[in-house]
């Protein structure tokens, strides 16, 4: 894709001024390395439940993709808004009773004529999303049509995974696990105008501030278990690449 839109920006000469205008919009796709956050459920039937805040909240090591607009208010200044989400859901299933007395994991004599049991199916919902809000200055380079950002950033993370299975003596309602995160942050990056229809970016967030929040219930009807977790980072994140487009 990177490649396709500097062939055209070289082949197209179009009318319109490339780069920051009053009034564009641009949307664009990121390409980082980062995670959603998230928090398994809990077992239901424990005696007993520990929790711990991880270190890190927001980003792992895998790959990434979100989305991004902004809007320019003049030359200059532009705002921004950005995100992404993420939902699975695994439907649960009945039980469905074999002919075994007290079944516990053992094994069937062979032509014993005894059905074993199928456990219940547990089912669960997976919802995972960030959104992102910052604002950004542009500065003209001596580079034509290349401009560098600094800006700042303040994002909100929210992972939920629930899980239930109908008709199990364990499952007394949904457990859940979820996680939620906070994160305040500078921005700094260049943009190359290969048009006035498009560019591409690179987005380096040298400085980072995280607060984390874990919690789990195992039941419906108990208390969450929480756990929360402030975190610094500087030069830790990897770099997104953005490739975008203007109207």
């Amino acid at each position: 894709m990177f490649l396709s839109f500097v062939c055209a920006g070289v082949a197209q000469e179009q009318s319109g001024e490339a780069g920051p205008s009053k009034n564009k919009f641009t949307v664009a796709l990121n390409f980082g390395s980062g995670s959603y956050i998230g928090h398994g459920a809990p077992a239901p039937n424990l005696d007993g439940y520990t929790l711990a805040a991880p270190m890190e909240g927001w980003f792992k090591n895998k790959p990434t993709f979100d989305l991004e607009g902004k809007w320019f208010i003049n030359e200059q200044w532009a705002l921004k808004l950005g995100g992404g989400l993420y939902f699975s859901h695994s439907p649960a299933y009945n039980e469905v009773t074999g002919t075994v007395q007290n079944p516990g994991g053992g094994t069937l004599p062979p032509q014993s004529g005894e059905l074993p049991q199928y456990n219940a199916v547990v089912g669960s919902d997976n919802l995972q999303y960030t959104v992102a809000a910052g604002v950004d200055r542009y500065i003209p380079t001596a580079v034509n049509k290349l401009y560098l950002r600094i800006g700042a950033e303040v994002g909100f993370a929210y992972g939920r995974i629930a899980q239930n299975a109908p008709d199990d003596e364990r499952y007394m309602g949904a457990a859940v696990g979820e996680a939620y995160s906070f994160r305040l942050l500078p921005v700094v990056g260049v943009d190359y105008f290969f048009t006035r229809n498009w560019f591409a970016g690179v987005d380096i967030r040298p400085l980072s501030y995280h607060y984390s929040v874990y919690s789990e219930r195992p039941q419906v009807g108990m208390k969450l278990l929480s756990s929360d977790n402030h975190a610094f980072s500087f030069l830790r994140q990897t770099p997104s690449i953005k490739v975008g487009f203007c109207f």
